[in-house]
């Protein structure tokens, strides 16, 4: 069992002051003196319990030590975590949250349903959808975010698609796919994503099943999607 300092010295204190009490007490009170020594015996009751106190204290702080306890400590390293609650006051764009992802840099992305918050640890960053920004994000509604191996962020939005954000520029880009899978790129509502050994990204799509998404050398994208795992594979 472990003790802090605080409890230790409640204790001491409490055990001193019914020692005290103790040995004012009307049985003691009466000047009855010890038939060898000649002390008054509510003084002999005293001793013994300013004693007892001090033997206590000596077992207790011997108890700490072997539990490894020091004797004294700061309680705020006790603490593991700090909780603190951000708001649009805080200058988020919109506090229903959907995804997070810290990215490599450090900073900490927030998928709300009113666009994306880049936080720092200090300030947010808002991003937005707007039609008339062909490098901007692709929709306000974010479902969910995913970092690849090259470090580009990549956004699932419901029903807007698949996009990724890139860095060292700091552009969003939708993906150049053919105008068979276009539909497919910029309508779906993807709820999740990843990236297998060979760089190709999947992405789970409610409306039109599991995607891979395979990325040609003149920076197009191929687009393969699975309606189910019972059915072919169907590759546009």
């Amino acid at each position: 069992m472990k003790f802090s300092i605080t409890t230790i010295l409640l204790v001491s204190i409490i055990l001193l002051i019914q020692s005290i009490g103790f040995g004012q007490s009307s049985l003691f009170s009466q000047k009855i003196k010890d038939e060898k020594s000649g002390i008054p015996l509510k003084n002999i009751a005293l001793i013994m319990r300013v004693f007892f106190v001090i033997f206590s204290l000596f077992i207790i702080v011997k108890l700490n030590a072997r539990n490894g306890l020091p004797i004294s400590q700061d309680s705020s390293k006790n603490i593991p975590y700090q909780v603190k609650y951000y708001s649009s006051l805080d200058g988020m764009t919109q506090v229903s949250v959907n995804a997070m992802l810290k990215d490599k840099q450090g900073f900490l992305w927030v998928g709300t349903q009113d666009g994306i918050n880049r936080f720092d640890g200090k300030d947010f960053l808002q991003f937005r959808y707007n039609p008339d920004d062909t490098l901007g994000l692709q929709g306000n509604y974010i479902v969910s975010l995913f970092q690849d191996s090259k470090d580009r962020i990549w956004i699932g939005t419901m029903n807007k698609g698949l996009s990724y954000y890139e860095p060292t520029t700091g552009i969003f880009h939708r993906i150049n796919t053919t105008s068979d899978n276009k539909e497919i790129a910029y309508k779906s509502n993807i709820t999740c994503i990843s990236e297998d050994e060979n760089g190709n990204i999947w992405a789970n799509s409610l409306n039109y099943g599991v995607l891979m998404i395979r990325e040609n050398e003149n920076g197009s994208f191929g687009i393969t999607r699975i309606k189910s795992f019972e059915n072919d594979e169907q590759s546009t």
